[in-house]
C-alpha cells in the first residue's frame, strides 16, 4: 500500500480554515453580541484567513517541496516480504536483497523500510553466527529507530539484542532485553509477541540451568500459545517444560508433557522434532528402556542428517553408545562413544563434549583400560576448567561492550546537538517575516482575545483555585520528602564527621598503648576499623555524596558495591542511555526507590545475588531490580509498606512498577517513569 504525503491544495487548506472559522466566531462573538452582525465579520475573515494562508505556505514550503514526491511503499514491502522468504533457503540472496531495500528505502526517505530491512540483515547475520556484524547493524538501525521512536520496531530491535546476547553467552543481559521487549509488547497488547518474549526468557533460563525461574514463564507462554491455536509454539513449551521439570526431579510430570506433545511433533520443524526425540531417548535411559532408546537415537540420527548438523548427529551416536552399554555391547558402545567424542572435538558444545569424556572415562574403567580412562578423565579436568575460564571471559566482554556502547550513544547525541544546531540556523533566516505577518493577525485578534478573556475568568479563577490545591498537596509531600533528606544528611555528618573522627581518635590512642596481650590488641583494633567501616556506609545510605557530585549511575554503581562488599551478595549494575540528565531532585527519587529494593531484597527475600538495570528510552525511564531471593505470595505483595512507599513516590511521575514473584522463585520488579526527562512531577 503506497504511503501519500497529504496535499496542500486540499488538507493544509482546509485545515487552516476550518480553525479560522471556529476562531473567528470565537473572536468577534462580542461584535454579533452588540447587534454588528454582518458590518465586519465577513471581510475581517477573509482578510484573516488570506493572511494566515501566506504565512502556512512560507512556514510550510520546505516540507511542500519535500513531500511534493508520494512515496510508494508497496514495492519496498513485497521486497522485504520475500527477503524474509529468502533468508530460510539462500542465506547470500537474502543478504544481497536486504542491502539494495535499505539504499532504496534511505534514499526515498522511507524510515519504515530502513529499520526492517537493517533488521532483517541482522536477523541472517545470527542465523550464520556472524555476531560481530549482527551486532553492527543492529545498532545502526536502533539509530533510525531512536529518531522515528517506534515502540514496535524497538521491542524486535530488543529481540534480536537478546539473541546476540543468548549466543555470545551473556545470559543476564539476554533476559534484560527480553523484560524489556516482553514490558513492550504487553503494553501494546499484541498477544503472539507476548507468547514469544515468554518463551525467550525461558529458553535462556533453561540455557542457564535456571530451570525453577524458568516455570512461571513457561506455563504464561503454554496458555498464550495454546488460547491462540500455535501448536508449534504450543509443542515447543510442553517440550521446555518437560525439560525444567526432568531436571528438578519430577520425571513423572516430565513424561506426561512429552506425551502430551507428541500429538503435535509430526507437523512440526525439525528443530522442535530433535528437541522432542532427544527428550524421549533421556526418559528412556532413565526408565532403563533399550527399545525404546534405540528407536529415538535413530530418529536423532535421521533428523540430523538431514539439518547436516554433525553437532546433534554426535548427540545420537551419544544415544547409540548409551543404548549399547546398557546391553553389555562394550565394544560397540565404545565405537559410537568414539565417533560421537570426534565430531564434538571438531566444533561442538563443549559442555556436551565434557560429558563425553567423563563418559568415556568410566567405560575405559569399566573395561579395565585404566590408562584410557586416566586419560580422558584428565582431559574432562582441562576441559571443564576452560569452560570456566570462558565464562569468566565472556563476563569480561559483557561489561566492555555495555562501556563501548554507552559511548556510542553519547557521540551519537554531540552529532544529534551539531545537526539541531545547523538546522536552527537555517530557519533563523525566515524569522523576521513570520513574526511581521505574526504583528498584523495579533492586531486583529486582539480585541476579540480580550473579550475572550473577560467570558472565561470565572472559569480561569476555577482552575487556579483546583490548581492551588494540587499543588499545596504536592508541595506537602516534597517538603515532607526534602525534610526527610534533610535529616539525613544532618545525620550522615554526624557520623562522618563525629563517630568517625572519635574512632579515628580511638583507634590512635590504641597504637600509643603496650599492651600485653597483644592478640586482644588487634582485636580491638579489628572492631574499631569494621565500627568505622559500618559507619561510612551507613552515612552513604543516608546521604549518596556521589549523586550529587556524579550522577545517578555513578551514585546506584557505588551503592551497589558497598551492598556487595558489606553484606557478601553479588549485586551487578547495567545501564543504557544518559540516565544522569535529570534534576537533582528527580534523580534522588529514582535513587531511593532503587536503593529500597535492593536492600528490602537483602534484607526481607534473602537473596544472594541482585540484578540492577536501569533503561532510558528517549524521555522514558526505566528500571528492572531482580533477585533470587525466597520471593513472596500476592498476599505479601498487598500488605509490603515498602512497596506502598514506592507506589505513592511513583504516583507523583504518574508512574507504575510491576511485581513478578511467587514463594521460592526470587523477585523481578519493573518501574516505569513516563516522560520523566521532559516534565516535573
Amino acid at each position: 500500500m503506497a504511503e501519500e504525503y497529504p496535499s496542500i491544495n486540499r488538507d493544509i487548506i482546509l485545515k487552516i480554515h476550518r480553525i479560522f472559522d471556529q476562531g473567528m466566531n470565537e473572536v468577534f462573538g462580542g461584535a454579533q453580541y452588540l447587534g454588528h452582525k454582518h458590518s465586519l465579520i465577513s471581510p475581517l475573515k477573509t482578510f484573516a484567513f488570506c493572511l494566515c494562508l501566506v504565512v502556512a505556505v512560507f512556514i510550510t514550503q520546505p516540507t511542500i517541496l519535500a513531500q511534493s514526491k508520494p512515496i510508494d511503499s508497496s514495492v519496498l514491502e513485497r521486497d522485504l516480504a520475500r527477503m524474509d522468504s529468502l533468508s530460510n533457503v539462500d542465506f547470500v540472496a537474502a543478504m544481497a536483497l536486504a542491502k539494495e531495500i535499505a539504499i532504496r528505502a534511505e534514499a526515498e526517505g522511507y524510515a519504515n523500510g530502513v529499520i526492517k530491512a537493517k533488521l532483517g540483515q541482522s536477523r541472517i547475520y545470527l542465523i550464520r553466527g556472524q555476531l560481530d556484524s549482527a551486532g553492527q547493524v543492529m545498532d545502526e538501525a536502533y539509530q533510525v529507530i531512536d529518531t522515528v521512536g517506534h515502540r514496535s520496531h524497538f521491542s524486535t530491535y530488543l529481540d534480536l539484542k537478546g539473541a546476540l546476547a543468548t549466543m555470545m553467552g551473556k545470559g543476564d543481559s539476554a533476559v534484560g532485553y527480553y523484560l524489556q521487549s516482553y514490558q513492550i509488547n504487553k503494553q501494546l497488547d499484541r498477544p503472539p509477541l507476548i507468547m514469544r518474549g515468554l518463551a525467550n526468557i525461558a529458553a535462556v533460563l533453561i540455557q542457564q540451568e535456571q530451570y525453577e525461574k524458568a516455570l512461571p514463564y513457561i506455563t504464561e507462554a503454554t496458555g498464550l500459545a495454546k488460547d491462540l491455536e500455535q501448536w508449534d509454539n504450543y509443542a515447543s513449551q510442553l517440550v521446555n517444560h518437560s525439560i525444567a521439570l526432568k531436571h528438578l526431579g519430577d520425571t513423572t510430570q516430565a513424561f506426561q508433557r512429552l506425551q502430551e506433545a507428541e500429538q503435535y511433533i509430526e507437523n512440526a520443524n525439525i528443530y522442535l522434532k530433535y528437541a522432542f526425540h532427544a527428550n524421549m531417548n533421556d526418559y528412556a535411559e532413565f526408565n532403563r528402556e533399550p527399545a525404546s532408546m534405540l528407536e529415538h537415537s535413530q530418529q536423532m540420527l535421521d533428523i540430523a542428517r538431514l539439518m547436516k548438523s554433525e553437532e546433534k548427529e554426535a548427540y545420537a551416536y551419544s544415544g547409540f553408545s548409551k543404548y549399547h552399554r546398557a546391553m553389555g555391547e562394550l565394544a560397540q558402545s565404545e565405537a559410537y562413544l568414539l565417533k560421537a567424542i570426534n565430531l564434538y572435538e571438531k566444533g561442538g558444545e563443549k559442555t556436551r563434549l565434557l560429558n563425553l569424556y567423563e563418559s568415556a572415562a568410566e567405560l575405559y574403567d569399566n573395561l579395565r583400560d585404566y590408562r584410557q580412562a586416566f586419560d580422558y578423565q584428565a582431559k574432562a579436568h582441562s576441559l571443564e576448567k576452560e569452560i570456566q575460564d570462558a565464562n569468566m571471559q565472556s563476563r569480561i566482554l559483557e561489561l566492555e561492550t555495555s562501556f563501548d556502547l554507552q559511548r556510542q550513544k553519547a557521540l551519537n547525541l554531540e552529532n544529534q546537538l551539531k545537526l539541531t544546531e545547523t538546522e536552527s540556523a537555517l530557519r533563523s533566516r525566515t524569522t523576521m517575516l513570520y513574526f511581521s505577518i505574526g504583528g498584523i493577525l495579533s492586531l486583529l485578534l486582539i480585541g476579540g482575545l480580550a473579550y475572550s478573556n473577560f467570558r472565561r475568568k470565572k472559569q480561569l479563577q476555577q482552575q487556579m483555585i483546583q490548581q492551588k490545591e494540587a499543588a499545596h498537596q504536592l508541595s506537602l509531600m516534597q517538603e515532607h520528602n526534602a525534610g526527610e533528606e534533610k535529616e539525613r544528611k544532618r545525620i550522615s555528618r554526624e557520623l562522618h564527621d563525629n563517630i568517625g573522627g572519635l574512632l579515628a581518635a580511638a583507634k590512635l590512642h590504641l597504637g600509643t598503648i603496650h599492651a600485653e596481650d597483644e592478640k586482644s590488641l588487634q582485636k580491638v583494633t579489628s572492631i574499631i576499623d569494621k565500627t568505622h567501616q559500618e559507619a561510612r556506609t551507613i552515612s552513604h545510605r543516608l546521604a549518596p555524596i556521589k549523586l550529587e557530585d556524579e550522577g545517578l549511575k555513578a551514585a546506584v554503581a557505588y551503592f551497589c558495591k558497598l551492598v556487595a562488599q558489606k553484606d557478601t551478595v553479588d549485586v551487578h549494575f547495567e545501564s543504557t542511555g544518559d540516565i544522569d540528565s535529570a534534576g537533582s531532585d528527580d534523580l534522588l527519587a529514582v535513587y531511593r526507590t532503587v536503593q529500597e529494593l535492593v536492600v528490602n531484597a537483602i534484607k526481607h527475600a534473602e537473596a544472594s545475588e541482585i540484578l540492577v538495570q536501569i533503561f532510558r528510552h528517549q524521555a522514558d525511564l526505566e528500571a528492572i531490580v531482580e533477585d533470587n531471593g525466597k520471593g513472596f505470595t500476592a498476599d505479601v505483595e498487598s500488605e509490603g509498606i515498602g512497596l506502598k512507599n514506592i507506589k505513592r513516590q511513583l504516583e507523583l511521575y504518574k508512574g507504575t512498577f510491576d511485581v513478578r514473584s511467587a514463594a521460592g522463585n526470587g523477585t523481578s520488579i519493573m518501574l516505569y517513569w513516563p516522560d520523566f526527562y521532559n516534565t516535573d512531577p
